[in-house]
């Protein structure tokens, strides 16, 4: 009996262990730092991880742009996501996790007390339909990683092309331009930039989250739901 409760003692603390290390890193990958062209006239704002969240132009932004708003963006989001990309690297060489904090766990869900050895049986065909993917995975997440996005704006004004995260070239209907009202031209950019750049590892996570690897990694997202359906702890 002993031996039992140390392991499921060791469970809990590996448990409490993974679910802080997660917030953690959800915490420093939701992070968000801004960053403007040298003129002024395009403000970028991106999380840590790279992904595009938002852009504001200035009132006077044509002037400061010379007109040029492909450049102005491009040398924006590049500002933006340097400094995003720095801020990542002092903040994971500063982190050093407290020791973990082993909470009691809340009543088990009704699905949570279904019969262990039947949920064992399911999860052990889960691992073999994933095991039979495997091979595949590093293939469909490099063609993730690489593969170029085009995203177009609603009105069709503004079009933005990239590729490994990053903005390769931001088309602009200069006829478009001259007519929309800034904040027009802000939600098109907004747009495009949203969905061209979703920040790379969404992008392959996305990607190979297809069929059984998803639900597998849905499972190995909540440590401590996966070892009370295993009946590993109470």
């Amino acid at each position: 009996m002993a031996q039992l409760f140390d392991i499921d003692e060791g469970l809990r603390e590996a448990t409490a262990e993974a679910q802080q290390h997660a917030a953690r890193l959800r915490d420093l990958t939701s992070a968000e730092v801004s960053g403007a062209d040298p003129a002024g006239a395009v403000t970028v704002t991106v999380r840590s991880d790279g992904a595009f969240v938002d852009a504001r132009l200035h009132e006077d932004w044509r002037k400061r742009s010379a007109g040029d708003l492909s450049a102005a963006v491009a040398a924006a989001l590049g500002v933006a996501q340097q400094s995003a990309a720095d801020a990542w690297s002092a903040a994971v060489a500063a982190d050093t996790p407290a020791p973990p904090d082993v909470r009691e766990d809340p009543a088990p869900s009704t699905a949570e007390r279904a019969d262990p050895a039947v949920f064992a049986q399911s999860l052990n065909s889960l691992l073999q339909q994933v095991e039979d993917r495997l091979a595949e995975l590093p293939e469909i997440a490099a063609q993730a990683a690489t593969r170029v996005v085009e995203a177009t704006g609603p009105s069709g004004g503004i079009t933005a092309v990239a590729r490994e995260g990053t903005l390769i070239r931001l088309d602009c209907d200069d006829r478009w331009l001259a007519d929309a009202p800034r904040s027009r031209i802000e939600a098109e950019l907004c747009a495009a930039l949203g969905k061209a750049l979703p920040g790379l590892r969404n992008q392959v996570d996305d990607a190979i989250r297809v069929g059984p690897v998803g639900e597998l990694l849905d499972l190995a997202a909540d440590p401590a739901a996966l070892f009370r359906k295993l009946g590993l702890t109470s």
